[in-house]
């Protein structure tokens, strides 16, 4: 038998008597409800903590987790700052010009390794579960990570950080100014203009010295 404040648990749909729960049921749901509140809050910051150990943001952290900024910065001081782990913690907005990301030939074929990686990913969640945009912030945020982490065992010289891939990504999704294509030379990803008319080459094949095939 378990005490029950009506306040807490009305909007769960669990009826209160006299105080008390009676009904075994309602026991099982209750107990469930709070199994799966607890595993999100879970989830929530172990995100929240990946993304740290990314140095994204925390307008970014954010936006994934639903974490407040005082408690983003207490898990920053809580546990990554007493580890004296080599986080830094990026100020201001968001990158949003691809450009300068682009601008290195290497940089760029790790971008388009991540949004590769990226969009397979969300694909495969999409066609297997739920249907397109039906992702939670929670959940994208948990794959971004995935793919940044394949990215790193794929290529761990890179230098892209993860906030520079986000941006990268979305301007491809955005399709507007940049799409992902296979190099005519070698079949190797490559970042290309979305109004090109031509198919593009990688920097291997121009002369350069870094290109990806996946």
């Amino acid at each position: 038998m378990f005490p029950v404040r009506h306040s807490r648990f009305a909007a769960c749909g669990v009826p209160a008597r006299s105080g008390r729960l009676d009904d075994p049921c309602q026991c099982r749901h209750l107990m469930r409800v709070t199994n799966e509140r607890y595993e999100r809050d879970l989830r929530r910051m172990d995100l929240a903590m990946k993304l740290l150990e990314l140095e994204a943001r925390t307008s970014t952290i954010r936006a994934y987790t639903g974490l407040g900024e005082d408690r983003i910065r207490r898990l920053f001081r809580g546990y990554l700052a007493r580890q004296h782990c080599p986080v830094v913690r990026h100020r201001g907005k968001v990158p949003q010009a691809v450009e300068p990301i682009l601008r290195c030939p290497r940089r760029a074929t790790y971008a388009a390794l991540f949004v590769w990686v990226a969009l397979t990913a969300m694909a495969l969640e999409e066609a297997g579960a739920a249907p397109v945009g039906a992702s939670a912030p929670l959940e994208v945020g948990e794959q971004l990570c995935e793919a940044f982490d394949v990215l790193r065992r794929l290529a761990p010289e890179s230098d892209l950080g993860f906030e520079q891939a986000l941006c990268v990504l979305r301007a491809v999704m955005r399709g507007e100014e940049l799409g992902l294509a296979r190099c005519r030379g070698c079949g190797a990803l490559v970042l290309t203009d979305a109004l090109a008319l031509e198919t593009p080459t990688c920097s291997v094949c121009t002369g350069g010295s870094c290109a990806v095939s996946a």
